[in-house]
């Protein structure tokens, strides 16, 4: 980011924390009026250039003052200058100081919370209560927020850190920042992360591939009067409006509590709502009985409520080797699944067994060789168990951002009722792109590859439609991609936009405290960690060039089914043209949209007496082999109707007894070539010479077969060779037969 230092206040701000010179000196408590004289700022919003507007009913003299530096009387404009820094007024009564306040100002919004007691947030388990007032810096006729809150401590391995991450619960659900109405939110502390902008990365990432994600803001946070740096107010991860918005047991529960009180109230029977709602949350057995016991009477939920009794949905799951939560368990293989929601559902069987069933179909799906399983309703591929453009999308945000951290933690998932399990939202990157503490080179795997349990990612890539659509996927985002690490893009204006905090951020917590040989301080992380994506991307565009090269990169021993394209099960495309529309990972064919795909299979080896065909991972067909040959025509209603994208022709040869003996597959696009412009390759408007040339490359590239001797398009007797019918001219008839020769002399018809 070294372009990005050289411009505006940023970088003076930068030069004097890194030279050890002390900006201001920040008070540890806002001023108090003395309960008599009143005096404040207005915190609705604060921004640089616009007067601080302050409240003064008795009409005192005021004087401005950054730390103990005076800025000057009755009225003060801030400017960049100030940002990170207390400003105060104070009232005089004459020569007598009568009342003061102060705010910290700065380019983010601030918040100002504060615990009743004035103590330290010190527990994960328990609520402070406390308030919290809201200085936002864009303009506002009132505070986004100015009321009680309740606050605790969140985290596992960031909470014993010393700068603390804490969640948050409102007395009211309230819209922070356009990010929807709720009462629960995160503040992340990003010790770990020290430039800050890994998580806010991510975001950006999974909202351009459409993901479920929880969006964030950066703010300064003021805690008991005291600055605590810089933070990211988050969106938590939970099931609720705005949020992941599947159907909510815990809400349910309340529903039915509230119907409950409000009909046994007419009947002269007062019952504790709160009470009754702990009750049905932490004993689910009423959603499958349709009964519950409370103050020793029994009740009927269809009494008073038509409850929900689907129980195929809503469900928040964790996958994480923590294992912290009520409910959990674990899968065949060994991955940790924990329930966020409901918390309490290991109370039912039932549910708690449709849960673990449910993903243990999906796992013995995606980790068989065909991507099948036997599950109670039949025969199931895992896309029909789960969202696959959310797998694909989950898997390629870790990778494109090198997050460690999802190799065994913090992934989730969910799942409504009658719905699939979808992947997401993303979290946790702290540990991601090279940050503090984990590996610093940007190339190589990071989350997909290796032995453990928990890194289930590993039994995707063992799909070439998963690769397949993985490498569109990749080439489609790629363009944002660039727009994040450009010179002047998305990563440049984060910077810019919070330099000054988190500078301040990096000097009220130095990380050399906990990491003597390994800190880098605000400045530094920023520059590495773009670096890093620069480099990242880089390595990442060599292995998705081509789904093979793809597949074969990511082919690990560890998988229950390591995926191996073995030619000798050989499949190819009788009447298929070139793909010259892919930019990147082109097809192996391309085919027009009035068009029949013609594929010949031939295994080359005793065993194998049949092959499965599958469509883009779901089983087409069986074809026997008859001398170890067979053709088959699929039709073009059966491939995916979305022009210029890849279908997947996947084959695994069967033996007599039914067992798999090899796999292999072929990609095809749709596209709009009409038929008339069969075998005019490079599109020039003729068929001639250079398309029999590039026909004949293309095959004896595919056929892996070096001595295939090409046509020299500026030899007259190798022209004259090409003209097959001897009419003169090289036309389609031409390269037909070309290419129907070349394939009989390669035995693959």
């Amino acid at each position: 980011m070294k372009s990005v230092l050289k411009k505006g206040w940023c970088c003076f701000f930068a030069l004097i924390i890194a030279f050890g010179t002390v900006i201001s000196s920040v008070p540890t408590k806002v001023f108090a009026d003395d309960g008599q004289a009143q005096i404040s700022i207005n915190r609705a919003y604060l921004k640089a250039n616009t007067p601080l507007s302050v409240n003064n009913p008795n009409d005192y003299a005021l004087k401005f003052f950054k730390g103990d530096e005076e800025l000057g009387v009755e009225s003060y404009i801030p400017t960049e200058q100030d940002y990170e820094s207390w400003l105060t007024v104070k009232a005089y009564n004459g020569d007598q100081e009568v009342a003061a306040d102060s705010v910290y100002f700065s380019k983010l919004p601030v918040l100002y919370i504060n615990t009743d007691d004035g103590n330290a947030i010190t527990s994960k388990t328990e609520y402070k209560p406390g308030t919290m007032t809201i200085q936002n810096n864009t303009e506002s006729s009132s505070a986004m927020y100015d009321g009680v809150i309740k606050i605790k401590g969140r985290g596992n391995t960031t909470w014993a850190w010393p700068k603390k991450p804490y969640r948050i619960k409102l007395d009211k659900k309230t819209n922070l920042f356009g990010m929807g109405k709720n009462k629960n939110w995160v503040l992340l502390a990003n010790y770990l992360d020290e430039c800050s902008m890994r998580y806010s990365t991510a975001v950006k990432l999974s909202n351009e591939i459409g993901l479920t994600t929880m969006d964030c803001v950066w703010t300064d946070v003021v805690l008991n009067g005291e600055y605590a740096g810089m933070y990211q107010l988050c969106e938590n991860i939970r099931i609720d409006d705005d949020r992941v918005e599947i159907f909510d047991w815990e809400d349910e529960a309340e529903n039915v509590a509230a119907a409950v009180v409000k009909a046994e109230k007419k009947k002269g029977n007062i019952l504790d709502k709160d009470l009754l709602e702990d009750t049905l949350k932490e004993n689910l057995l009423w959603i499958t009985t349709g009964t519950f016991s409370f103050d020793e009477t029994d009740y009927t939920v269809s009494d008073y409520y038509q409850a929900e009794d689907n129980i195929s949905g809503g469900y928040l799951l964790e996958l994480s080797n923590s294992m912290d939560e009520v409910s959990q368990f674990t899968t065949g293989i060994g991955l940790c699944v924990m329930v966020n929601s409901p918390e309490y559902l290991t109370t039912n069987d039932q549910m708690m067994g449709y849960v673990q069933n449910y993903f243990q179909d999906l796992e013995d799906a995606y980790t068989s060789d065909d991507g099948y399983t036997q599950t109670a309703d039949g025969l199931k591929h895992y896309s029909e168990l789960a969202d696959f453009d959310s797998m694909v999308g989950y898997w390629l945000v870790m990778e494109i951002l090198g997050n460690v951290d999802a190799a065994w933690r913090s992934r989730f998932a969910y799942k409504d009722i009658d719905g699939l399990l979808h992947y997401g939202p993303v979290w946790d990157f702290d540990w991601g792109s090279g940050s503090l503490k984990v590996t610093h080179h940007p190339y190589g795997w990071q989350v997909t590859n290796g032995k453990m349990e928990q890194r289930f990612f590993k039994e995707f890539v063992d799909d070439p439609y998963f690769i397949s659509k993985a490498s569109e996927q990749y080439w489609k985002i790629r363009p944002y991609m660039e727009s994040l690490i450009e010179d002047g893009g998305l990563l440049d204006a984060d910077f810019n936009y919070i330099c000054e905090a988190g500078v301040a951020d990096a000097e009220r917590w130095d990380r050399k405290v906990s990491w003597p040989d390994d800190a880098r301080g605000f400045l530094l992380d920023s520059e590495m960690y773009k670096t890093y994506l620069k480099k990242r991307f880089k390595w990442l565009d060599q292995q998705f060039e081509n789904d093979d090269s793809l597949l074969s990169s990511l082919r690990s021993d560890y998988s229950a089914s390591p995926y191996t394209k073995d030619p000798s099960l050989g499949i190819s495309f009788s009447k298929a043209h070139s793909d010259i529309y892919s930019a990147h990972a082109a097809a192996k064919g391309a085919i027009g949209e009035d068009e029949s795909l013609k594929v010949n299979l031939c295994a080359k080896d005793n065993e194998t007496e049949s092959v499965n065909v599958y469509i883009n991972g779901m089983f087409y067909t069986n074809v026997v082999l008859n001398d170890n040959k067979a053709a088959i025509e699929i039709d073009n209603s059966m491939l995916n109707g979305e022009k210029n994208t890849k279908n997947v022709i996947s084959v695994v040869g069967k033996d007599s007894s039914n067992n798999s003996t090899r796999r292999n597959y072929i990609t095809v696009i749709v596209s709009d070539l009409a038929p008339d412009q069969t075998g005019d390759v490079n599109f020039d408007g003729t068929v001639s010479i250079s398309d029999a040339s590039f026909i004949q490359r293309h095959l004896a590239e595919y056929l892996d077969e070096a001595d295939v001797a090409l046509l020299d398009e500026t030899d007259e007797d190798t022209l004259a060779l090409a003209d097959i019918d001897k009419d003169g001219a090289i036309s389609i008839r031409d390269v037909t037969e070309i290419q129907r020769y070349l394939a009989e002399i390669r035995d693959t018809l």
